[in-house]
């Protein structure tokens, strides 16, 4: 049975100490998933701009049960198309994944994700970046250090709050 749950994407701005939602939202929904992912768990948006491209990465789960981080990309926050996989599960880290951080630490980028459903936490991420690479080899630098768990305490979930990042519904 699939879930009744839909999950979208929406732009707000502050002014004058409240919240303004844009009127186009959801700037990103169901229509815009890559054919197999499910609106259900299309949640964490992450956004940036480089250069004149604006860059947003979701985590999204496919009908396998597997979580991905879906790059979406346009010349405006209002103007998103899905690009391409920023990086797909293939079931060796878990089930679905939560919160996708991306920035740059001393000159390198950085790609951090919540994990859930890992039994073997370091073998898999160890196995993981042995076979793929990390991602398939798409021009992008990425800092690889010691295989290890950020924090495994009682919430592993939004490891991206290296500051407070407004979420809420549309």
């Amino acid at each position: 049975m699939q879930s009744r749950i839909v999950e979208t994407q929406c732009i707000a701005s502050y002014r004058d100490g409240e919240f303004v939602k844009f009127r186009g939202n959801p700037v990103l929904s169901e229509k815009d998933l890559p054919e197999g992912f499910l609106p259900a768990d299309f949640r964490d948006p992450k956004v940036w701009k480089e250069g004149e491209t604006y860059h947003v990465l979701t985590v999204g789960r496919g009908k396998d049960g597997l979580g991905a981080v879906l790059h979406f990309q346009g010349k405006s926050p209002e103007a998103l198309h899905f690009r391409d996989f920023f990086l797909k599960n293939e079931g060796n880290l878990g089930n679905m994944w939560e919160c996708p951080d991306y920035f740059q630490l001393d000159g390198k980028r950085v790609l951090l994700l919540s994990l859930m459903g890992v039994k073997d936490f370091i073998r898999g991420i160890s196995e993981w970046i042995l076979r793929n690479g990390f991602p398939y080899g798409r021009g992008r630098s990425f800092f690889y250090g010691k295989e290890t768990a950020v924090g495994l305490g009682i919430s592993i979930f939004m490891p991206r709050k290296r500051w407070n990042i407004g979420e809420g519904a549309c």
